[in-house]
């Protein structure tokens, strides 16, 4: 049987920047998930059927200033699908621990956050990327994204101008993200809820492999993906 502990390496680390997602918009947690955790989920994903999106020469919201290129293979189910048991355990453990927190001002909503979905997504070359971008206006509370294998560059940037406009930027983080890391960003119903600008460049080291788990009103993503 696997227990949590032998798939959460660094529960602290996670409990730092949890209150640090809901302050600043976003967070970078090191060497959360175990190098067994990593090598589950690796396996999980082997087992799907992940289908490309490539957005380059048709990217989302083309011509404005929420513009979005992306290219990377993916595979969304929702939370507790046969097809991912992995996934969903480790998913489940993380909402426990993101949990202990809700005694803390400011972050009881997360009494009631619980993943529903959960994507995989692989940047199989340096072709693949997902360009500057918010998540969902429709996520609530949390996201979480953890690297499993390879390693890429994921930039956080605030606007200059519009709050919107994505092509108008500065970089305020960037960080060198690695199996077993995890990213957080605030959505609504955390903090401000206002959501962080972010870019994933190209893998360092292919392929790139990540799991993100999101708490959605509906279980399945926009056909468009990810970007909004």
């Amino acid at each position: 049987m696997i227990h949590s502990e032998t798939l959460i390496d660094n529960g602290r680390g996670l409990h730092v920047a949890i209150p640090r997602a809901a302050e600043l918009g976003y967070a970078f947690a090191p060497n959360v998930i175990s190098e067994l955790g990593c090598k589950l989920l690796v396996e999980e994903a082997e087992s799907l059927e992940l289908q490309l999106d490539d957005r380059v020469d048709n990217p989302i919201n083309a011509g404005s200033g929420r513009e979005v290129s992306q290219k990377h293979e993916q595979y969304y189910a929702p939370f507790g699908d046969p097809s991912i048991p992995h996934a969903s355990f480790l998913g489940r453990n993380i909402a426990k621990r993101v949990m202990m927190l809700r005694f803390r001002s400011g972050l009881e909503g997360l009494s009631r956050w619980l993943p529903n979905e959960v994507g995989y997504q692989l940047y199989r070359d340096d072709t693949h990327h997902l360009g500057k971008h918010k998540d969902r206006a429709d996520d609530e509370m949390l996201g979480a994204t953890i690297t499993l294998s390879g390693s890429a560059w994921v930039g956080i940037y605030d606007t200059i101008g519009r709050p919107d406009d994505y092509k108008k930027t500065r970089e305020i983080d960037v960080f060198d993200a690695q199996p077993g890391d995890m990213m957080l960003l605030r959505a609504t119903g955390l903090g401000s809820g206002e959501r962080m600008i972010h870019e994933v460049s190209p893998p360092e080291n292919a392929p790139r492999l990540i799991v993100n788990f999101r708490m959605r009103p509906n279980v399945l993503p926009a056909p468009n993906g990810e970007a909004a």
